[in-house]
């Protein structure tokens, strides 16, 4: 097998032994890349390689960053602002939220429908964050977890039916602990533009 990112293949192997199904780490999200395979027939004979002539190209696109809860975007220093849209990651999770800590407004509106973007934060110190999601759509969530997989009971939530922005003010949070930040959107409304804010809160309310 020959993975390569354009161009024209060089011939050179970049993964021996593969079987039909294989897995390839160390590529790059968000990447077009093609790959060429042969045939491995067996030991060479009289000093000929015995592997058959390579085919392809076959195209395949890596996912982007934070499109899966296993491979989320890193939220390493707050304050952090970021702005994106769901409809550039993917819609792998449809599980329903489910307690009143996740403020689904109705209750029974299943918040994790949509395309879903995740973003993972561990704490450099025991206190208190809030969490801001300023969605371009309706029907739009932002909800905490302390783990993947998503969906079941929340730390912390908000979502509802109009785009008002989301706030989760004064969440504490744990030195060293991580949770799991997933923006997504309930069915009627696939992908939704977004811009988040994580920032820490050093005052204590009363």
């Amino acid at each position: 097998l020959e993975i390569i990112t354009n161009g024209l293949p060089t011939g050179v192997v970049t993964n021996n032994d593969v079987l039909n199904n294989v897995t390839i780490t160390g590529l790059t999200p968000s990447t077009s890349y093609q790959y060429y395979v042969r045939t491995d027939c067996g030991a060479p004979t009289e000093g000929n390689v015995n592997t058959s002539d390579w085919i392809g190209p076959f195209n395949f696109q890596t996912l982007a960053l934070g499109a899966v809860c296993a491979s989320p975007i890193q939220v390493s220093v707050l304050p952090y602002q970021t702005s994106n849209n769901t409809g550039n990651f993917n819609d792998f999770v449809d599980a329903t939220q489910t307690g009143t800590l996740c403020g689904a407004s109705p209750a029974g509106t299943n918040y994790l429908q949509g395309n879903e973007v995740f973003y993972r934060y561990t704490a450099d110190a025991t206190g208190l964050i809030s969490i801001k999601m300023t969605p371009t759509s309706p029907n739009t969530s932002v909800f905490v977890y302390s783990s993947c997989p998503v969906g079941g009971t929340c730390l912390a939530g908000v979502a509802n039916i109009n785009s008002n922005f989301r706030f989760i003010n004064n969440f504490p949070v744990t030195q060293n602990s991580t949770y799991i930040i997933v923006i997504s959107s309930g069915g009627t409304t696939q992908t939704t533009g977004y811009t988040l804010l994580i920032q820490k809160e050093n005052c204590t309310p009363p």
